[in-house]
């Protein structure tokens, strides 16, 4: 059975099978305001496999940056009028504010960490990567960016009001995030 449901961080939500199908899910308990100078997060998640029809989409509307970490399976990812192939390893880094959808392939579903966040300068630092680099990053800022997710993941396991802002600033600084797309000096 297919289900569509209009979930409230997406435009479009499409799945088959259980829609709890999270090995982790986080939505945070607190929201300061989008212009906040800390780093927060939105919602951050893992899923080993997403079910065979998974698909999501997003409007101009969207306020969060995003960062997915893929470690398994295959999708699509459309974006800026282009369509990307999604693989493991991959990083899929998105800006606020800019219409994207995402999809699994049903042969081959994705396994991803993923968070969704805002506040700092984030939105200009990932607007700035994805002008620069594109929404794809591979090579080996992948372990760098998914071991800092994980970190991150397990700080709020542990502590769901934690402050991770600075573990958000080294998701995108310390883990050569934004460093694969800046000269060095």
């Amino acid at each position: 059975m297919d289900y569509s449901y209009d979930a409230p961080f997406a435009d479009a939500f499409l799945c088959d099978g259980d829609l709890h199908f999270h090995d982790y899910y986080y939505i945070s308990p607190c929201t300061l305001p989008l212009d906040s100078i800390y780093y927060c997060v939105n919602r951050t998640g893992i899923e080993s496999r997403a079910p065979a029809l998974f698909s999501v989409k997003r409007g101009s509307s969207t306020k969060y940056c995003e960062i997915f970490c893929l470690f398994t399976g295959k999708g699509a990812l459309h974006f800026r009028n282009k369509t990307y192939q999604l693989r493991k390893k991959q990083l899929v880094i998105l800006p606020p504010g800019e219409a994207h959808a995402y999809s699994s392939d049903s042969n081959d579903p994705l396994g991803q960490s993923w968070i969704e966040f805002y506040g700092g300068d984030s939105a200009r630092l990932i607007r700035h990567i994805v002008n620069t680099q594109g929404p794809l990053i591979e090579g080996a800022v992948f372990s760098d960016a998914s071991a800092a997710l994980s970190l991150l993941q397990q700080r709020l396991m542990l502590d769901e009001n934690a402050n991770v802002s600075l573990e958000l600033y080294r998701l995108i600084f310390e883990n050569r995030v934004l460093a694969a797309v800046l000269p060095m000096q």
